[in-house]
Order: structure tokens, then sequence, then C-alpha cells
């Protein structure tokens, strides 16, 4: 089992890991104070370009700083060299994007890691499609993205055989689950307003939108597939 505490929000895995990695991409820049609180729970931060920015707006020095440079202030870039960052350059002209550069160096450098992500929402939908189908192909080339979070909404990735459990301070927020495999097979939730039992889910009629939580818990698992389960909290919409 492992647990996966953040701000206003705790998620158990049917997983037995430890000590994944922080990776804090160029989107939406999470609140700098939920960022610092959140930094100190994570041995390994990670950078890809512009995520460098609110890192050092929470103070703190990521570990590897990865990207080619084109949305930082090169001085920030030296700045952080400077303090210690192990920094990899890539030209910008290049087939993958940012995000993807990033996990897959931590594939190469910490076999079979596991990754949370954060500065990964707001702004284009390309990007977030990308993000997301990225996690998916890190899988295969062996680092697993446990989830995409910040302040204001989360995305937990959930494989079968597995199951998720969220404890949350307010009940005031929408689950959705969310297939990111073609199909997923025997999804069951729990402690909602509509539960599931055994169900299967399809991209192709995604219908298990706007969930409620009864009192800030829920149980999700899955048989077969991977699953976003997705966590917004209402005060922010």
């Amino acid at each position: 089992m492992f647990s996966l505490s953040l701000p206003g929000i705790e998620v158990k895995y049917s997983l037995d890991i430890s000590d994944p990695v922080l990776l804090v991409a160029g989107g939406r820049r999470p609140d700098p104070a939920w960022l610092g609180r959140v930094l100190p729970i994570f041995g390994r931060r990670w950078c890809a370009d512009s995520g460098l920015i609110p890192c050092l707006e929470a103070g703190c020095i990521p570990d590897r700083l990865i990207g080619d440079a084109d949305s930082t202030p090169p001085d920030l870039w030296r700045s952080a060299s400077e303090a210690g960052a192990l920094v990899t350059r890539h030209p910008q002209d290049k087939d993958l994007t940012d995000l993807q550069l990033a996990l897959q160096t931590i594939s190469k450098e910490i076999p079979g890691a596991t990754v949370v992500v954060t500065g990964c929402w707001g702004g284009r939908f390309d990007h977030m499609y990308s993000n997301v189908f990225s996690a998916v192909w890190a899988r295969e080339i062996g680092t697993r993205v446990l989830a995409f979070v910040d302040d204001r909404e989360c995305m937990f990735l959930l494989e079968g055989e597995g199951t998720l459990d969220i404890s949350a301070d307010s009940a005031e927020a929408v689950l959705s689950l969310l297939p990111i495999t073609f199909e997923c097979r025997g999804v069951c939730i729990k402690n909602t307003k509509w539960e599931l039992e055994d169900s299967l889910l399809s991209q192709m009629y995604p219908y298990s939108i706007s969930n409620r939580t009864e009192s800030g818990l829920a149980s999700v698992k899955v048989q077969k597939g991977i699953l976003g389960v997705y966590y917004g909290w209402l005060r922010e919409w």
C-alpha cells in the first residue's frame, strides 16, 4: 500500500512503492503556497523547462532541469545550474515534448521509477492531451506516472488490477472516471452519489463524469486497463 498525501487530499494506492519523483512541468503554475507544502514530501524534484519558475518561486532548486529553454528566462536556467541543479538542454527543434524528455530521462536514470506530475493543467487542450497519453508511453519505457496534480484538480492513474482510496477534506468536489486505454473492465466505485459495480467503461462512451462524493471519501477499483480518476474541487469553478 502506498499513500500519497497532498494538501486537502490523501490517496492510497494498492501498490508497494516508495519515493516517487515530483516532476514540475510547464503548464498552469501551481499556487506557490501549495507547491511549497508539496515539495518537501518528495525526495527527488525534477523540472521540465518552465516548470523551473514555480519551483523557484516556492524556494526550491530542482535536482534535474530538462528541456529546450524556450519558455524560461536564460538567467533562471543559469541560476539553477549554479545552485546545483543538473541541467540537460535540448534543441528547440525536436520530436519529444519537454515533459516526454523528462520522463524518458527518468526512465534511463531511475529504472522502475514512479512519478507525480504537477504544473500540467490549464492552457491548450493539445498540451493536456499529450501530457496524459505521455503517461501511457512512459509506462512502456519503464516509468509509471501515478498522478497529475495541483491545488485545483487532480487525476490519479489506476491500472488493473488496482484499487484507489480517496480521503479529501471537502466533499465539495466532482469525481470522474476517464478510460485512458480503449476500455477499462471491472470498474467499481463506492461512497459516491452514483456507484458502479464490475462495469465496463469505454473511451467511445465516457459517461462516468461529474460524480459526487458523499463525505469526501471514495473507493475505486479496476480489473483491466488504465483508468484516470479525476478529482476537482468545486470551489475553484
